[in-house]
């Protein structure tokens, strides 16, 4: 019983600065094989597509007061000289980012002379593939596929473009660019006396 409980109170408290702002919605997700269903996130790098991905994460930083700082599971840094506030950074935000290096990773010779060529290291990349794997099987995202007749080919085949119920990623979009930390001296050691156990980290 005890055990159950405390389980319930730190999923509580984890979410505790997102919370509320997460809605949720139906979604129906692109199939994404077909030229005429595929989404601007897809195909050859070009400015629109690396514009189009930076977009899902621009605001990947941003802050919380003390009050809800002290709420979380985990620990977190006050932001040097504005010690008011702690940064954090969405876990959706990390995800998105991991899965453009992965994406990035798919087209060395454009991006090798790149400005950030040093994210498409092996070891980042194999960091961010576990990453997703574990955002992944955390969300257990449990809608049925479906397999469908395809008159076209004369086969049954799987269709992954069926609706899902999802969060409202705009929602927490509009909620991290109220509250993203355009400067954070990672060099500056700030002390915190946020009083909570410190249950996973």
């Amino acid at each position: 019983m005890y055990c159950w409980f405390r389980q319930i109170v730190a999923l509580t408290i984890f979410l505790a600065p997102l919370q509320r702002v997460v809605e949720p919605q139906l979604v129906k997700f692109t199939f994404g094989i077909d030229d005429s269903d595929k989404t601007i996130y897809q195909g050859a790098p070009s400015q629109e597509v690396d514009t189009a991905w930076y977009d899902l994460y621009r605001y990947l930083a941003v802050a919380v007061p003390k009050s809800e700082a002290a709420k979380m599971a985990n620990r977190t840094s006050p932001i040097p000289g504005d010690e008011l506030n702690y940064i954090i950074i969405p876990d959706v935000f990390h995800t998105l980012h991991c899965l453009n290096i992965i994406r990035r990773a798919l087209y060395p010779e454009h991006y090798q002379h790149s400005a950030e060529n040093l994210d498409l290291t092996r070891s980042h990349v194999n960091h961010c593939i576990d990453t997703i794997r574990q955002s992944l099987m955390c969300c257990s995202d449990v809608s049925p596929i479906v397999w469908r007749w395809n008159e076209t080919r004369n086969l049954s085949e799987f269709r992954s473009d069926v609706v899902h119920e999802c969060r409202n990623f705009e929602k927490i979009q509009e909620w991290a660019k109220e509250h993203h930390v355009d400067r954070y001296d990672r060099a500056v050691h700030v002390e915190d006396d946020l009083d909570i156990p410190t249950l996973y980290f």
